[in-house]
């Protein structure tokens, strides 16, 4: 039986790949924040002076903000359930294989998608080596306000993806190759 009325039904196959899916991307956010969270704890633990302060007390709320709440809960969470929901309706074998890929939208996706996958991904790599670069305490003051965010994407593709599986996927675009880009007042919403 669907989970939902009009929903293909889903298969044994199907949930596992959704499982594999959001299991793939929590695992790829939280495998950062064990050693980012080591270097924040060594920076906390120096002398820090009253900039220092002054800086972790606007980038944290910052971070939590812009990263956690716009970035993972607005946007990459409700997509990545929803095209886990959308996985475990439409299994492959490959999808299955690459289930956390699919749920990233980095497989099986439009191309504008991929192509802006793509220009992120390089820039969220330019920005860690950039901020490997920065000397202490502030590399770890800046790892404070990532782990904060890694965190909170986490949470939120846990709780995204637990009420998709539960049969209420977020309303949001899946793009999918061959479907319409939504108008861009809409960012990532499902057009009616």
């Amino acid at each position: 039986m669907a989970d939902r009325p009009g929903a293909p039904e889903r298969t044994a196959l199907g949930t596992v790949a959704a499982l594999w899916g959001i299991a793939g991307v929590v695992a790829l956010l939280i495998r950062p924040i064990v050693p980012l969270a080591g270097e924040a704890a060594r920076s906390l633990d120096s002398p820090l002076t009253w900039v220092h302060w002054l800086f972790l007390g606007l980038w944290v709320p910052f971070m939590a903000w812009s990263e956690g709440y716009r970035g993972f809960h607005t946007r990459f969470a409700p997509r990545t359930a929803a095209r886990a929901a959308w996985l475990a309706e439409n299994p492959t074998v490959m999808r299955v294989l690459l289930a956390p890929l699919v749920c990233l939208a980095l497989v099986h996706v439009r191309r504008s998608t991929l192509i802006a996958r793509v220009i992120l991904i390089s820039a969220i790599v330019g920005i860690i080596v950039a901020v490997r670069l920065l000397p202490t305490p502030w590399r770890g003051l800046v790892d404070v306000g990532v782990v904060v965010g890694l965190g909170w994407g986490a949470l939120s593709v846990c709780w995204f993806g637990i009420s998709a599986l539960r049969g209420s996927p977020p309303d949001y675009d899946l793009s999918l190759p061959g479907t319409p880009a939504p108008p861009r007042g809409r960012r990532g919403r499902q057009t009616e």
